[in-house]
């Protein structure tokens, strides 16, 4: 029996690019659509921008069985707020439209950052999503407009018969231009910076298995469709920032260190945004997601440094 053709949208993308890999080693139809090309030359079946209402996004859905929504940008840089509204609210919406038109299955890429900023050390989160005020207060573009995009397609599901599953991946690491290999590069010179608070680390390849596992559920002829809107928080790791940086400074072998004071390192965000996480754009005391939810058997708890 063939598989579903399924198609990845940012499938270029850091974690888009692991996820096309992990569905085609279990022999899925992959289809990308993305606005480039990436470093491995990825073949593209369709090119477009999701912010824009144009046809070459309803056809590569229309084309497909199933939709997997990976794309998006992290990015603090206030200059940015507008064209992270239009890429995680505006794409989203038009992929949300597109599916309940053709009456596709959709996977959502969600973000930890719609948990908000909590300042419990266990790294529990609530049942409940926090208000919006709470979010913008934050004063983070990136959490407000992937908050609202993921209050879209919760809408989408309770109000208009979208049938999706919404995955919420916390801080990835792995292979890749991510702020992660800009904090290796400034380790392996000998430097020690400090930050306040830690995150939960996931490898980003054990997310990408999520994703086959989260198709595999959604598409299953023996799934009946849920009472609630159905969400996986993808954690690993709870770890200080700190305690990060020490391990990769071990597993780098690293001799020397030049210690950064902590007033230096509060004014890091103006000067290299690039290197602040997601969960320390505030240089402030912040956890996300303790419980990594193990979907179907997939162990989600990343790879030790």
């Amino acid at each position: 029996m063939d598989k579903e053709k399924i198609l990845v949208i940012g499938g270029t993308g850091f974690l888009g690019s692991r996820v096309v890999d992990c569905l085609k080693k279990e022999n899925y139809e992959v289809s990308i659509f993305s606005r480039s090309v990436d470093e491995r030359k990825e073949k593209l079946n369709y090119k477009g921008d999701i912010t824009r209402e144009e046809s070459a996004l309803e056809e590569a859905i229309y084309d497909s069985e199933s939709v997997i929504h990976c794309a998006g940008k992290v990015s603090y840089n206030h200059k940015d707020k507008d064209i992270l509204y239009r890429l995680h609210v505006d794409g989203t919406v038009n992929v949300v439209d597109s599916c309940i038109k053709f009456n596709k299955k959709l996977i959502y890429t969600s973000s930890a950052a719609v948990l908000g900023i909590s300042n419990n050390p266990d790294g529990s989160v609530e049942e409940q999503l926090p208000q919006i005020e709470e979010i913008k207060h934050i004063k983070s573009a990136y959490f407000t407009t992937k908050y609202i995009a993921e209050r879209e397609v919760r809408e989408g599901i309770k109000e208009l018969g979208l049938d999706a599953i919404i995955l919420r991946p916390s801080s990835l690491i792995g292979p890749g231009k991510t702020s992660t290999t800009k904090l290796l590069g400034f380790l392996k010179k000998g430097f020690e910076p400090y930050f306040r608070g830690g995150a939960s680390f996931a490898y980003v390849d054990d997310v990408a298995r999520a994703y086959v596992q989260a198709l595999k559920r959604i598409t299953s002829p023996n799934k009946k469709r849920p009472d609630k809107v159905e969400i996986y928080n993808l954690g690993g790791h709870n770890l200080l920032f700190n305690q990060l940086i020490k391990k990769i400074k071990k597993a780098l072998e690293t001799q020397k260190v030049i210690r950064i004071p902590k007033f230096v390192n509060s004014l890091a965000p103006l000067f290299v945004p690039s290197l602040i996480t997601r969960e320390s754009i505030r240089i402030c005391l912040l956890y996300t997601s303790d419980a990594a939810d193990e979907l179907d058997g997939v162990d989600l708890g990343g790879r030790r440094i």
